[in-house]
């Protein structure tokens, strides 16, 4: 069921992917586990869902259209300090220690991010701070899905 609902996404997938600086993380093929973690939030049904490691924002952006084109109500949040720290080991020619992604020759900023959201209508939610201690911010949302992508 997870993989039928994850392939409505396909086109949705590939606009965001259109409209975004930067690129998606996900190496899978067809980047099948952004398309699973949006097909999950929708089938978690209503209530906010929680993203710790953010980078552009793709899956972020990916699953709060999916909830709202499927009438799920509920936030999109995201936790990431994107500070650059050594969070990216050397992989092909990333350095850690800056916010440069060599492969898409974009900066994975906050300003960034949120440039992303908006080019795609979405509000979400993004705290510049480590997992650890969980922020006081999120304090007050009832989280139906968390993802764990970042340390």
């Amino acid at each position: 069921m997870i993989d039928e609902l994850a392939d409505t996404l396909i086109p949705l997938m590939e606009e965001v992917l259109e409209n975004i600086t930067g690129r998606s993380a996900d190496p899978s093929p067809d980047r099948i586990n952004t398309r699973r973690l949006a097909a999950l939030a929708v089938m978690a049904g209503d209530g906010d869902t929680l993203e710790i490691g953010s980078y552009f924002g793709a899956s972020a952006i990916i699953t709060a259209l999916a909830k709202q084109q499927a009438g799920v109500k509920g936030t999109v949040c995201c936790l990431d300090p994107l500070d650059g720290r050594e969070q990216m080991p050397n992989n092909g020619g990333q350095t850690t220690g800056n916010c440069y992604d060599v492969f898409s020759n974009a900066y994975w900023t906050a300003e960034t991010f949120k440039a992303n959201c908006k080019q795609n209508g979405v509000d979400v939610i993004l705290v510049q701070k480590p997992s650890l201690p969980f922020p006081d911010e999120y304090d007050w949302f009832t989280f139906t899905l968390s993802y764990i992508d970042g340390d």
